[in-house]
C-alpha cells in the first residue's frame, strides 16, 4: 500500500516535470525559462520532502527501507566564508565513497530481489573502489561480512565478487581474484563442485608467486650471443644447430629494470612488439634497463629465430631460449601458454608490472629517473 501510494505520487510529479521541461525547451523568453526552472526545482524539493516523510513514517516496513535505499548520497555544501583552498579538492568524491552505503542495507536479503541491488554493487566496485589490491581486499572483506546475515545473500555476494575480479582487465587484479578464492571460495563455497575447488586451489598455488610485488621465480635459460646469429646467417648447419649458448639464471642478471619477454617469430603481435621493445631498450639501457627476450619456439624452428634476430639486428640485449627442456620449465613457472607475455622486474627481481606493452615499460622507467 505504501509503495503503491509512492508510485501514484511520483507519477503525478513526473507529469508536471514533463510539462515544465517542455516549456523550458520552447521558451520564448529568458524569463519564461527561469520561471519554469524555478518551478522544476520546487517540485524536486517537494518530492525529496515527501519521500523523506514517507520513509520516516514507514521505517519499520520494507517499503520504507526500499524507498530509503533509492536515496542518493549528497555531500554537504560548504559553509559561507570557508576558504576553498583549505578544502581537499576530492572531498566530495571521498564523502560519497565513505557514505555510499548509508541508506542501503547490504545485509537485508530482501534488497537482493529489488531491481537495483546488483547495479548499485557493481557501480561501487567499478567507480568508487580505488583500483589497488590492498584497498580492494578491505572492501571485499566488508562486503562479505555484510552478506553473512543470510546464506542466499552470502552466496550471491561471493559469486559476484569472485567473477567480477576474475574477469577484470585491469593489471594486478588477479591478486584480488586469488585473495577471494583462497580466503572465501575454497573454505566457504559449500555449493561449489569439488573438482572446481581442486582446480582453483591449484591455480592459486601456481599464480600466487607471479603477483605484482612478489620476487619473480628464478629460471635457468640458455643465452645465445650476437656472434652466433651473425655467423649463422650464412651457414645453414650453424643456423639449425641447437647445441649453442651458455646457461644462466634470471636472478644472476644485474639490472635496475629487467624485462622478461616470452615471444616467438611466428607470433603476429610479437612481430610488432619486439622492434618497439628493442627501440626502448636501446634508448634506456643507460638508465639500467636490461631485456631477456625468450624465444619459446623449439629447436626444430631455430632458423626462424636466427633470421628474425638478424633481420631486426637484435644483438645487444639477451637473446635466450630453452632448447633442452630445462626444469623447471618457464612454461610451467610463468604460465606461458602462448607468446607475447611480458614481465618487468626491479633490481631486487620483484615484479613491478606484467602483461603490458613496451609503452608501459618506458613509462615506468621515465617516472623512475
Amino acid at each position: 500500500m505504501v509503495f503503491f501510494e509512492y508510485q501514484r505520487y511520483i507519477s503525478r510529479q513526473r507529469e508536471k516535470t514533463e510539462v515544465l521541461q517542455e516549456k523550458i525547451n520552447n521558451s520564448v523568453s529568458e524569463q519564461d525559462s527561469v520561471n519554469s526552472r524555478r518551478e522544476l526545482e520546487n517540485i524536486n524539493k517537494e518530492v525529496q520532502k515527501y519521500v523523506g516523510s514517507l520513509v520516516e513514517k514507514n521505517q519499520n516496513l520494507f517499503a520504507g527501507k526500499f524507498l530509503l535505499a533509492m536515496k542518493e548520497v549528497t555531500p554537504p555544501t560548504l559553509k559561507p566564508g570557508i576558504d576553498s583552498t583549505d578544502i581537499d579538492p576530492l572531498y566530495q568524491v571521498k564523502y560519497i565513497k565513505d557514505h555510499y552505503w548509508d541508506y542501503f542495507d547490504l545485509s537485508d536479503v530482501r534488497m537482493l530481489r529489488t531491481p537495483f541491488y546488483e547495479d548499485k554493487l557493481k557501480n561501487y566496485l567499478d567507480n568508487w573502489v580505488y583500483p589497488v589490491p590492498d584497498s580492494i581486499f578491505k572492501e571485499v572483506d566488508y562486503l562479505m561480512e555484510q552478506s553473512r546475515a543470510d546464506t542466499l545473500l552470502f552466496k550471491y555476494m561471493l559469486i559476484t565478487l569472485f567473477n567480477h575480479y576474475a574477469r577484470s582487465k585491469y593489471v594486478g587484479m588477479d591478486a584480488v581474484y586469488l585473495y577471494i578464492g583462497e580466503r572465501y571460495y575454497i573454505p566457504e563455497a559449500w555449493w561449489a563442485d569439488k573438482k572446481f575447488l581442486t582446480e582453483l586451489e591449484e591455480r592459486i598455488r601456481k599464480q600466487s608467486p607471479l603477483l605484482i610485488g612478489k620476487v619473480a621465480p628464478d629460471l635457468q635459460l640458455v643465452r645465445v650471443d650476437a656472434d652466433h646469429f651473425r655467423i649463422a646467417e650464412k651457414d645453414t648447419a650453424i643456423k639449425n644447430d641447437p647445441y649453442v649458448g651458455e646457461f644462466f639464471t634470471l636472478h644472476s642478471i644485474p639490472a635496475k629494470y629487467l624485462v622478461l619477454y616470452f615471444w616467438e617469430p611466428e607470433c603476429g603481435h610479437c612481430k610488432t612488439v619486439i622492434p618497439k621493445l628493442y627501440e626502448i631498450y636501446e634508448k634506456h639501457k643507460g638508465n639500467g634497463l636490461q631485456v631477456i627476450a625468450v624465444n619459446i619456439l623449439g629447436y626444430p624452428k631455430k632458423s626462424m629465430w636466427v633470421d628474425f634476430v638478424n633481420r631486426h639486428h637484435l644483438y645487444d640485449w639477451i637473446n635466450a631460449w630453452n632448447p633442452y627442456n630445462i626444469e623447471p620449465s618457464y612454461r610451467e613457472v610463468y604460465k606461458v601458454e602462448s607468446s607475447n607475455i611480458l614481465y618487468m622486474l626491479d633490481e631486487d627481481k620483484k615484479i613491478i608490472i606484467k602483461h603490458v606493452g613496451p609503452e608501459q615499460v618506458e613509462e615506468i622507467i621515465e617516472k623512475g629517473r
